[in-house]
């Protein structure tokens, strides 16, 4: 191809600017909850916790530059995010429909929109899409514990090499698929769990500030009845 070398540059240019817009949104993802949820005091710029987390993901990151660093790829590409997103997309779907609720829900879109949504749109949030993640769910649960974690493996001694062999993950690296599946889900339910003692203390606190109220102003009606 003529010019061969400047376009080789203007490719890895393209990847290397694509690789950074990718970033900025991954970024932002992480710095915007923990600054939402004062992690760190506010007199800390943010530049420094967005400088914590770019290094942080940095040294994750170093795995997929060592010589298995392939394999390490494969299994994050696997096992990271597929389940997870499945979890999240379903409780989702029950806690706007079911928790906060489907008529509140539909009169936000009213507000916002001017039209109330149909008579599709209702059934599909309330029965077609629940039932539809959890049967992919539950697919894919019965997939991975019917299936033999295995990867292709690069094995010059391999009979049909340069073909890649197929080989079983060991025990430790099916230990870290589960949890990269299942980690961060569980997230959810911890932060829960974490949040409802608080949740129970400012109750406590509300009615408390409630019952003092009423006993002022029953004192104060008490005081001009006399």
């Amino acid at each position: 191809m003529p010019g061969a070398p400047a376009w080789a540059v203007l490719f890895f240019a393209m990847l290397f600017t694509l690789g950074l817009s990718s970033m900025f949104g991954n970024i932002e993802g992480v710095i915007t909850p923990l600054l939402d949820m004062g992690v760190l005091p506010r007199w800390v710029p943010k530049e420094i916790l967005t400088g914590t987390v770019c290094l942080l993901c940095f040294l994750v990151a170093t795995c997929f530059t060592l010589q298995s660093g392939n394999y390490w790829l494969e299994i994050f590409d696997k096992y990271a995010a597929s389940l997870n997103l499945i979890i999240f997309a379903f409780f989702e779907v029950i806690g706007v429909v079911y928790v906060y609720g489907m008529e509140r829900f539909c009169d936000d879109i009213e507000w916002m929109t001017g039209r109330r949504p149909g008579l599709y749109w209702r059934v599909t949030w309330k029965v077609i899409s629940p039932l539809l993640l959890l049967t992919i769910f539950v697919a894919y649960i019965i997939f991975l514990v019917w299936t033999t974690l295995s990867y292709k493996a690069w094995n010059p001694q391999y009979k049909q090499f340069p073909s890649r062999q197929e080989k079983s993950y060991p025990g430790w690296v099916q230990a870290i698929c589960g949890l990269l599946s299942f980690l961060p889900a569980l997230l959810v339910p911890g932060v829960a769990m974490a949040q409802l003692p608080i949740w129970r203390r400012r109750k406590q606190e509300n009615v408390q500030q409630n019952m003092c109220l009423k006993l002022q102003d029953s004192k104060v009606s008490d005081s001009e009845v006399r």
